[in-house]
């Protein structure tokens, strides 16, 4: 399995590469970052937008920032910058929280979307997605998601993104990502407290594709404390993954949804390494998963996932996976032998004796 990891790593590096090389904006106004989004719609160049901390919420229209494009060149939106006098963007602080796009409770927070055919790749991370409202989605919408570019057939990849507490009137209220043919990376994410009226509240995630290889590395990311009313929450209010591709679906921290954790739809999934309460569907292939355990969550209730002194969790990640060397909150991604699962790395002492308190 880690082969195929190794390639994904490629790929990705090779998108770095070309944003290396983009036109690149940094922004730290919620006008500013609409004027980029269109202006890297169509400039036909590869485009980086560096966002600088702070909160950005917009305060007009059904979507806060929307980037649709016809062309195939690839787009990276990063959160987390920080100017230094008069010098805007020096450094990156790796904190998502730093750096909040919000709905104001009556909008979808971002769309980015290419249109039918489209091969260019779509990264968001180092952000976070909250407040956002809509019929479909209120957080997150990529590629080829609900709502709009369903030919989308390059990349998307999420990574080190919180999605909280957003709202849809159906389904799908933290986010919706697809692709058909392209590579779905979404790793070290948060996904919580985010409610909808029929299922899958936390999001959906499809990916079509013929070829026997994994086109989707949903990994290291924890998804918990979404809701939807149990009448009418269908197959659960978790995470939904869908789509004829093969899926990879390791590591993940996956408790305290509506009815059920992991909604499977399609095939072929294989599912390893995850740790979750209820699993709605039936995996192609599954390994070393813990189900119905205590996760140990620092404090779930309070929205503070890191994982407790002695959780099961630590240490229980598969190391055939690609995580980078950062989770969720900045800190290093691997403390011991093997990853933790979820989205945190437990930051204590790496002699793991059972005396230290977690960062």
């Amino acid at each position: 399995m880690a082969s195929w990891f190794r390639r994904l790593a490629i790929l990705v590096g090779a998108a770095c590469a070309f944003a290396a090389e983009a036109a690149t904006f940094c922004v730290d106004t919620v006008a500013e970052l609409q004027s980029a989004l269109a202006t890297a719609a169509t400039n036909g160049e590869h485009d980086l937008i560096r966002i600088e901390t702070g909160v950005y919420a917009a305060t007009s229209g059904a979507i806060a920032f929307n980037y649709f494009t016809s062309q195939d060149f690839d787009l990276v939106i990063e959160g987390g910058w920080v100017g230094v006098g008069m010098a805007d963007c020096v450094f990156q602080q790796q904190d998502p929280a730093l750096t909040v796009l919000d709905g104001s409770g009556s909008r979808i927070v971002l769309r980015a979307l290419g249109n039918s055919g489209t091969t260019g790749s779509i990264t968001v991370r180092n952000l976070t997605v909250r407040n956002g409202s809509g019929s479909d989605v209120g957080g997150l919408l990529l590629g080829a998601g609900a709502g709009g570019g369903t030919g989308f057939a390059g990349n998307v990849t999420l990574e080190r993104v919180i999605v909280r507490e957003n709202q849809s009137t159906s389904r799908a209220a933290g986010l919706s990502i697809g692709t058909i043919g392209g590579f779905l990376e979404i790793r070290n994410n948060l996904i919580f407290g985010n409610t909808c009226a029929l299922q899958a509240c936390a999001g959906e995630i499809i990916v079509n594709s013929p070829l026997a290889i994994p086109r989707l590395y949903l990994v290291g990311n924890t998804v918990a404390l979404n809701t939807c009313p149990s009448s009418t929450c269908g197959d659960g209010g978790g995470l939904r993954v869908s789509g004829s591709a093969v899926k990879w679906i390791a590591n993940n921290a996956l408790f305290f949804n509506e009815t059920a954790d992991l909604l499977l739809a399609g095939a072929p999934h294989d599912v390893f390494n995850n740790a979750y309460g209820v699993l709605n569907g039936t995996p192609t292939s599954q390994a070393n998963n813990l189900v119905g355990v205590n996760p140990s969550f620092v404090n779930g209730l309070a929205y503070d996932f890191r994982l407790a002194t002695g959780s099961p969790l630590i240490d229980a990640g598969s190391m055939d996976v690609v995580l980078g060397p950062l989770d969720v909150g900045g800190l290093p991604r691997q403390n011991g032998p093997h990853y933790d699962i979820g989205a945190h790395e437990n930051q204590y002492e790496v002699f793991r004796d059972g005396f230290e308190t977690p960062l």
